[in-house]
Parts: structure tokens; C-alpha cells; sequence
């Protein structure tokens, strides 16, 4: 029960990876490219209290808004970790900061993050200043260290959440890389077992045509 338990955690572990691995390589047009992402991102998560799933999502995210992901992606997880928010959250109000400013930074406002900036830049008002102007002045506040954003997530990886996470990222990737092995075998099992649902399908439907050509005859005759 254990080896089947075990082979089908590699397994499902595989195919889940393989599947964000898809969606990179359509992301970014290319394979080479996508499996890069893919590498950044998993080296992050292996370091940071955050699922690979939910870094490849912030990361997916901050693309989507025309950030650079891959240099931007460990500034994010600090920056959760500075707001005590999900990744994924904190990669979203990166992106809608950079692609529209101060006044379209409705959680960094929340969260305290504008006012950092605006202390650290002697700033009253932030709408005064250009897109690309606050565009500068968050990036270094992000990775200030007197700020107190730059190292959030070093910090939350040293308690027992941080460590539970990482330990399970490290399983998840042992399971990943033995699933590679068993995900072929499985493949050929699905594809056979979905080729003898569809036979069996088919004969069924078959046998109804040629009932309700009984019956139908049955109804003429009589």
C-alpha cells in the first residue's frame, strides 16, 4: 500500500509539474525559455516559504503586467513576506503598481508599502511623480536593506512554517523526479484504458441503435 501510495503521489507530483512547465513554455514562446522560468522559479520556491505552484503563478502574473519575472520573482517573495500576504497576492499588486502607479496600488497602500517609499524618497503626495519615476523608486525600496522588505523572506523561512514548506518542496521534487520515470508507463495505462472506455462506448451505443431499430420496427408492425 505504501509503494502504490508512493508511486501515485510521483506520479500526480509529475504530471502537475509537467503541466506548469506547459503553461511556461506557452508563455514565454519557447522551450528553452519556459524551462529556464521554470528553473528560477523552483530554486525559489526550494528557498522561500512558498509552493512551487503559487511561485510559478506569481510569477505567470508579474508577466502578465509586463514585469520581468525571473529578475523580479525573489523582490516579490520578500515582499509577501513583508506584507504577510500569499505570493501570488503580492505579485499581482506589484504588477497593477507598475503598470499604473501609485494610485493604482490599492494594497500597498493597505499594507504600508507606499508610505515606505514616500518616507524613504521625502515625498507627501506620490501621484505627482511620473510612472516611470515611481517605477525607480519602488525598485529601491524593495531592495533596500534598511527598508526592511529586502530579506522578509529569509527571515519567514527560518520558522517552522517557512522550514515545513521547504521540506515539502524538497519532497515534491524527489517525487517529481521519480514520477518522470513512472509517468510513461502511466501515460501508456490512461491511453490504453481511454481506447477500451471509447470501444466500449461505442458498442453501447450500437446496441441501443439496434434496440430502438427493434422497437421501432415492432410499432410499424403493429
Amino acid at each position: 500500500a505504501a509503494v502504490v501510495a508512493s508511486a501515485t503521489y510521483s506520479i500526480k507530483t509529475a504530471a502537475e509539474f509537467e503541466k506548469l512547465k506547459t503553461r511556461l513554455n506557452t508563455m514565454y514562446g519557447s522551450v528553452n525559455k519556459g524551462t529556464k522560468a521554470f528553473n528560477t522559479f523552483n530554486k525559489i520556491a526550494a528557498t522561500t516559504p512558498f509552493a512551487l505552484k503559487n511561485v510559478v503563478e506569481a510569477g505567470a502574473s508579474l508577466k502578465a503586467f509586463g514585469v520581468d519575472a525571473e529578475d523580479n520573482i525573489k523582490a516579490v517573495s520578500d515582499l509577501a513576506a513583508f506584507m504577510g500576504v500569499d505570493i501570488v497576492e503580492a505579485a499581482s499588486a506589484m504588477g497593477r503598481a507598475f503598470s499604473g502607479g501609485a494610485g493604482a496600488a490599492d494594497v500597498f497602500r493597505d499594507r504600508g508599502v507606499l508610505n515606505i517609499i514616500k518616507m524613504r524618497e521625502g515625498i507627501d503626495d506620490l501621484s505627482k511623480v511620473t510612472l516611470p519615476e515611481f517605477r525607480v523608486m519602488m525598485k529601491e525600496a524593495f531592495e533596500d536593506p534598511t527598508v526592511g522588505i529586502q530579506g522578509a523572506t529569509d527571515a519567514l523561512a527560518e520558522t517552522f512554517t517557512g522550514r515545513y514548506s521547504n521540506m515539502m518542496d524538497s519532497v515534491d521534487r524527489l517525487a517529481d523526479s521519480m514520477g518522470q520515470k513512472l509517468l510513461p508507463i502511466a501515460e501508456k495505462v490512461v491511453t490504453f484504458l481511454g481506447a477500451v472506455a471509447n470501444e466500449a462506448s461505442g458498442a453501447k451505443d450500437a446496441f441501443d441503435e439496434q434496440i430502438i431499430s427493434l422497437e421501432t420496427g415492432q410499432m410499424r408492425l403493429g
